[in-house]
Order: C-alpha cells, then structure tokens, then sequence
C-alpha cells in the first residue's frame, strides 16, 4: 500500500508542477498589468511604445546602411520632378508617341543597366570612377522614372475613389509646376550670374574666368546661402591678384545680389 500511494505521489508531482506554472503565468501577467495601471500608463501602452521604438531604431539602421542607394534615389526623383514638364513639353511638340514606345521597349534594358551600374557604385572607393558610376546610375534612375512615373501614378490614383484620386491629381499638379518653375528660375538667375563674373574677371584680366564663372553658377543655385558661397572665394581670388581687381569683384557681386534679389527674383518668380 505504500509503495502504492508514492507511486501515485510521484505520478502526480509533474502534473500538479505543470499545473503551477501555467497559472503562474496569468499571475506573472495581472502582476505586471497592475504595476502598470499603478503608475497610470497601461500595459498595452508600455508594450506598443516599446515596439515603435525598436522598429524605428531597425529602421534607421537599416536606412543607413543603404544611405548611398536612398541618396542617390532622392536626388534622381528630385531631377525627374522637375524634368517632367520640359519632358511632356517635348512629347507634345516634337517626340511623338513613337519615341515613348522606343523608349518603353527598352526599359527593360535600362533597368538591367542600372542594376549593373548601383553594384559598383556602391563598391568602389571614392575616387573619380565612383563618381562617374554613381552620376550614370543616378542618370539613368532619371530615365527610368521619366518613362515610368506616369504608370506609377495611374497605379496609385487607380487605388483611389475617383473623387479623391481627381483632388490628389490636381494638388500634385500644381506642387508640380509651381517647383519646376522655382527650379527653372533659379537655374536662369545663376547662369546671369556666372555670365556676370565671367565678364567681370574677363574685363580685369583674372585668370580662370570660366572656372569661376561656372563654380559661381553651381553654387549660386543653391538657396540662402548660395550667394555668399559664390561670392567670398571669387572675391578672394581676385584680392590675391590685386587690391583693385578684389574691390571691383566684390561690388560687382554686391550690385548683382542686390539686382538679383530685388529684380530678377520677383521678375522670374512671377513669370513661371
């Protein structure tokens, strides 16, 4: 009879332990969903904040380590976005439909082509090839977007109701022209403005006027502080060669920041 009941003793032990650990668990639970409300912030609260942060933490890293493609993907949409109208300008005056099945036939071709050139682009040192890959890859990311970015919106408008997909349509529209006329006005001024000191430092015999014309139209592009970029090495250089050829450098640009700021951007603002 013994050995009978501490047969059944040890047969029930591993049960009746089973039995505690799965209604510890609730317990373990309703401890910490107390302990939450105690502090007035709910458990669910607690645990979602705690996944968006992980998952923008997993984000971030993961967006770094493809930092070069992402980059290169912005600037070619940002290039395609204000190509587009010049592109369909084109189409409706000169290219017909002809060129577009052209170039839509060999899409695929190009999609190869920009796979191939991102591989080395983003293996190769930063040296003078890596730079050429990478501009070829961000070239053809142009191209690419330019003939398949009206699909893509037709995709994405097709997903919506038709009234919202006709508002979405009108304000991109209108987000549309109203940057590439930005662009377009501010590449305008910057050109007056290399054409500008490339006459100034012409007339006062500097060497390297197309340089500096060119880096003042480069720079000159940029918003805010494009000016002052442009400005001060040009002035500089010119000081470096002499003490008039500096002064008249630098009022020249003085005279053309003030022209351009107060004349030629509203004039061309306006226009476009």
């Amino acid at each position: 009879m013994s050995g009978m009941s501490s047969a059944q003793n040890a047969s029930g032990g591993p049960a009746q332990a089973s039995g505690d650990g799965s209604a510890a668990v609730p317990a373990r639970r309703g401890l910490l969903r107390a302990a939450a409300a105690a502090r007035g912030v709910p458990l669910a609260t607690i645990i979602t904040a705690v996944a968006v942060v992980a998952l923008v933490y997993l984000a971030g890293k993961l967006i770094y380590r493809l930092r070069d493609v992402v980059l290169m993907m912005l600037v070619a949409g940002f290039i395609a976005l204000i190509l587009n109208p010049l592109v369909l300008y084109l189409q409706r005056r000169w290219i017909r439909r002809r060129g577009g099945r052209g170039a839509q036939r060999n899409a695929p071709k190009l999609r190869s082509l920009g796979a191939g050139l991102a591989r080395p682009a983003l293996t190769v040192g930063k040296g003078a090839v890596s730079l050429v890959v990478t501009l070829g890859t961000i070239a053809v990311l142009v191209l690419l977007l330019l003939l398949e970015g009206p699909k893509m919106r037709r995709g994405v408008l097709g997903l919506l109701p038709p009234e919202r997909a006709s508002r979405y349509a009108r304000i991109a529209h209108e987000i549309n022209q109203s940057l590439a006329g930005y662009m377009v006005g501010n590449l305008l001024t910057s050109v007056i403005a290399g054409v500008v000191v490339f006459v100034t430092l012409t007339a006062l015999r500097i060497p390297f006027p197309l340089l500096w014309a060119l880096w003042v139209a480069l720079v000159d592009f940029l918003p805010m502080v494009g000016g002052a970029l442009a400005g001060i090495p040009t002035v500089l250089f010119a000081l470096g060669h002499s003490l008039t050829a500096g002064i008249v450098t630098a009022a020249v640009f003085i005279a053309y920041q003030q022209i351009e700021n107060h004349v030629l951007n509203p004039v061309v603002m306006h226009a476009r």
